[in-house]
Formats: structure tokens, C-alpha cells, sequence
């Protein structure tokens, strides 16, 4: 058994013992248990702390031929008939009312012819 402070793991486990700290089986802990658990414990911290270093590290620069290798992007288009009808440009010059219903009118002739 290792020594901690001075005390060995197994009279430290008989302490806890003594106080009701058992094992998962309900048994009184051992110092072979408390030996282990502490050891996990370690461990875990280490994994921790590594964890927490690699996340603060900045990411390295990407790979310049790796770069250069991704594909273009696509870009998306409407069907031909999706698409909006362009409208015809107006003159910057000023239009009466009476051209503008003209204007309108003439859109919807077709429909207006006498048969």
C-alpha cells in the first residue's frame, strides 16, 4: 500500500469504514478499494485537464492543398418558367392617369374583343 500523508491507504479505509462508508456490496471499504478508487480518480483528473488543453489550443491553419481541392460552389437557379417576367421600363418622363389605365387596359384586350 501506498502512503499518503503519512497514513496507510488501509487505515484510512478502516477510518472511513469506521464512520459507515461502504462498498457498493454494502461490505465495509478495503484499502485495496480505496487504494483503486483513488487511482481512478487521477486518472480522470488527468484525462480533465488534457481535455481542457486541447480545447484552449486554436485549431491549426487548414491544409492549403486541402484547400484547394474542395469543389466549387453550386449555386441554384429557378426553372425558366419559375421566373418572373421582367417588366418593360417606364420613361423617367411624367404619365397621365389616363395612360396608365391605357397602359393597363391594353393588357387585358384580349379578353375584351367582341366575338
Amino acid at each position: 500500500m501506498n502512503r499518503e500523508d503519512g497514513a496507510l491507504w488501509t487505515e484510512i479505509a478502516a477510518g472511513l469504514a469506521a464512520q459507515g462508508v461502504t462498498q457498493g456490496n454494502g461490505r465495509p471499504i478495503t484499502g485495496r478499494r480505496l487504494n483503486k478508487l483513488i487511482s481512478n480518480i487521477k486518472v480522470q483528473a488527468a484525462k480533465k485537464k488534457n481535455k481542457e488543453l486541447t480545447r484552449s489550443l486554436p485549431e491549426p491553419a487548414p491544409d492549403p492543398v486541402r484547400k484547394q481541392s474542395r469543389p466549387a460552389k453550386k449555386t441554384v437557379t429557378l426553372a425558366p418558367e419559375m421566373m418572373r417576367q421582367q417588366r418593360k421600363v417606364i420613361d423617367d418622363r411624367v404619365i397621365s392617369e389616363e395612360e396608365i389605365r391605357l397602359a393597363e387596359l391594353q393588357k387585358y384586350t384580349h379578353l375584351l374583343k367582341k366575338r
